[in-house]
């Protein structure tokens, strides 16, 4: 490969490329790169070009490369490279992007480095984690001890209220053989349950268990299959339930005086199934007195429903002479019946129960099952229901299988401009409108940040477009902020099992993000004009200031002999020079009195807001930079960055100058206006120091005196 050749490769490659001179220190030891030369993708991220950076230093350009400690990478003597390549990830605070860097020495005292922005993956990373550390709140502060285990590894997770049962801390109980944990005695019923769980999808039992401080304790299961080969087994500690059964014949009056404390209802019942012995509890949910019920069955006292199948779940107890745990619902509510058979004479066998209301342990189950697999903003399913669903959509049931990838035009310059809130309530808005457009059998998830994806069963690429365009209609008809919803879209199918279904997933993610290239531009421009326009509403006299400053700014860079691009380039940043203010509280915008220091440092954020917010448009991005400047100084002492002297742009200065006359000479709520002559005596008086000189003036002895309209 010929050097014409290797250089094309290395300015077109997509990734940045850098070839950097290592500068060492007195010992020999590097400590700075000076930039030898870097490619087209390497100016695209930075927004640096070539022409400015090459033959200046690494830590002067581009800091955050070394930011942490740069671990350079090894080579020898003669070139050849001895250690593994630098591979590690920098954040560039200025630019508000991630890269994943890597750098290698092809020869001694060079060192080239290649990056990659990773911004979007850190993003959807760090959304995603968020739904996991939500959930794990949900099992940490369960009131019931939860178990997970899977037909592969075993036991896996142990919330705390399971640690607390058995004694063992969750690490433990993840390295301990099952069998270890359940007493000999229970053995057969666990395994009759984990039977039942595997066919069923869900068991209960009663069972004990040996603690690590070899306490024997009396526990009831519930499992529950959440996945495909895991389960969620929750247990509670019944251990003084069953102590009351043992001393039930030794101590009625004490089991009366313990079973009336309790919430729980708790009976016992005699071979026929007549009440022996009730608690308050039951009495209270009945309304009547023991009298009424004791030597009547559920049939005398309350025919119905109810009665068959308490009566059905006792019999089955009798007969079979072991426990059960059953459910049951009735007035609305969820009721566990824990049921046991009762020694209660010569060769009879009645049946003893506790019945606890577990509406809210049922519904925070629901809730816990309903967050591993949606999305918690959107109620859509979210990433993990989605990559578990996508694979066992691989079959030809579902062929042609159609995917459709969209995503949120324009989300951060709203979450930017106007708050999160409103950027929350566009995700709603959409997760609405392709819910609406969908079919019934549609699987819809939000798989990032304003990432959504769409699982189309037996659907070819006809009537996926059909669908999207439907989808798109709908869109159009929502409003957030005045403005219209805008998602990009691209669908691919795929045809056949034998296909595989994450290269159709990449193919209709890069249709997606080709039309975004387009219609995300577009939103972006309509949205900071309605930036602009709220802006008006909410701050009085922001209309006419801002077209003032502009005509103001257009007359000095015009004395100065800027060309007329230049010129009107700084007449739009003069009217746009306050669009950082959307975010700052119109109460304060409005004040008629003296701004506190609180108040000061919620408006001196506009500027820094102001460039986000520019940023984030193609068409205004050139013009960030002046609105970020607009209020630095001279003397270094203005905001937000405190540089000063010539590190200011000449159009930040500019607006600096026309900024302040316009607010001197005007009415604003805190202050009456200056004369003219008293503006321009405030102005050269802090010539030099808050004002730049020489467009100080410009702009006393030409514009003011020049016939301008301002």
């Amino acid at each position: 490969m010929d050097n014409s050749l290797n250089n094309s490769v290395l300015r077109h490659m997509p990734l940045a490329y850098g070839l950097h001179k290592i500068i060492p220190d007195d010992g020999g030891r590097p400590r700075d790169l000076e930039i030898v030369d870097v490619n087209g993708k390497f100016e695209e991220l930075t927004g640096l070009f070539a022409r400015d950076i090459i033959g200046r230093r690494a830590s002067e350009v581009i800091p955050w490369l070394l930011d942490g400690g740069f671990v350079w990478p090894a080579s020898s003597g003669d070139g050849a490279q001895t250690g593994a390549p630098l591979r590690c990830e920098r954040y560039a605070q200025a630019l508000g992007r991630w890269f994943f860097v890597e750098g290698y020495c092809p020869e001694k005292g060079y060192c080239v480095t290649l990056f990659s922005d990773i911004t979007e993956e850190k993003d959807k990373a760090g959304a995603a984690a968020e739904g996991e550390r939500k959930l794990q709140r949900y099992l940490d502060f369960a009131p019931l001890g939860l178990i997970v285990v899977s037909n592969r590894a075993g036991l896996e997770e142990a919330n705390p209220e399971a640690c607390r049962i058995t004694g063992y801390t969750a690490g433990e109980l993840c390295r301990l053989n099952l069998q270890h944990l359940i007493e000999r005695s229970s053995r057969i019923m666990a395994l009759m349950f984990f039977k039942d769980l595997l066919t069923a999808g869900e068991a209960a039992c009663q069972l004990q268990i040996k603690t690590k401080s070899g306490q024997t304790r009396w526990l009831t299961l519930n499992a529950r299959t959440v996945s495909e080969d895991r389960h969620a087994i929750y247990c509670q500690d019944i251990t003084s339930y069953k102590a009351l059964e043992d001393d039930l014949v030794e101590s009625e009056l004490l089991y009366r005086t313990f079973i009336n404390a309790s919430n729980d209802v708790i009976y016992l019942k005699d071979e026929n199934l007549r009440y022996v012995i009730v608690n308050n509890a039951l009495l209270d949910q009945f309304g009547c007195e023991g009298s009424e019920i004791v030597g009547r069955t559920d049939f005398e006292f309350r025919p119905g429903d109810v009665s068959c199948q308490a009566e059905s779940t006792d019999r089955e107890v009798i007969g079979r002479k072991t426990g059960s745990v059953s459910k049951m619902a009735a007035d609305g509510k969820i009721f566990e019946a824990v049921k046991f058979p009762v020694s209660i004479g010569s060769r009879k066998t009645g049946v003893g129960a506790y019945i606890r209301d577990v509406t809210e342990r049922e519904r925070a189950f629901d809730e816990i099952k309903y967050l591993s697999y949606h999305d918690h903003l959107t109620g859509l399913f979210n990433r993990r229901y989605f990559d578990s669903v996508l694979k066992s959509m691989n079959d030809e049931r579902f062929m042609p299988l159609a995917v459709v990838m969209a995503d949120v035009n324009g989300l951060k310059l709203i979450n930017d401009s106007f708050g999160h809130t409103e950027g929350d309530a566009l995700l709603k808005k959409a997760a609405e409108v392709i819910t609406r457009g969908c079919r019934k059998d549609d699987i819809s998830a939000r798989i990032g940040g304003d990432e959504f994806v769409i699982l189309l069963p037996n659907t070819d690429s006809t009537e996926a477009g059909k669908i999207v365009r439907r989808i798109k209609k709908l869109q159009s008809k929502v409003t957030i902020r005045q403005l219209k919803l805008s998602l990009s879209f691209g669908y691919a199918v795929k045809h056949d099992v034998r296909s595989d279904i994450e290269l159709v997933v990449s193919e209709a993610e890069n249709k997606m993000y080709k039309n975004k290239m387009h219609e995300s531009a577009t939103t972006r421009s309509k949205t900071v004009g309605i930036i602009m326009q709220t802006l008006y509403e909410k701050c009085i006299g922001e209309t006419e200031h801002s077209n003032r400053v502009s005509r103001i700014a257009a007359a000095i860079a015009t004395e100065l002999g800027l060309n007329p691009e230049q010129v009107n380039q700084i007449s739009v940043a003069g009217l746009l020079h306050d669009i950082g203010k959307i975010g700052v509280d119109e109460r304060i915008l409005n004040k008629p009195g003296i701004f506190t220091r609180a108040d000061r440092e919620e408006i001196e954020k506009h500027a820094e807001s102001g460039w986000r917010i520019l940023c984030n448009s193609d068409e205004y991005a050139l013009l960030a930079d002046y609105v970020l400047y607009h209020h630095e100084s001279p003397d270094g002492k203005g905001y937000p960055r405190g540089i000063k002297g010539d590190s200011i742009p000449l159009e930040s200065k500019i607006i600096a100058v026309s900024d302040a006359f316009d607010a001197m000479t005007n009415d604003r709520p805190y202050r009456k206006a200056l004369t003219r002559d008293e503006a321009v005596s405030e102005l050269e008086k802090n010539s030099g120091s808050q004002f730049d000189p020489e467009v100080v003036r410009i702009f006393v002895e030409k514009v003011l005196s020049g016939g301008y309209d301002i």
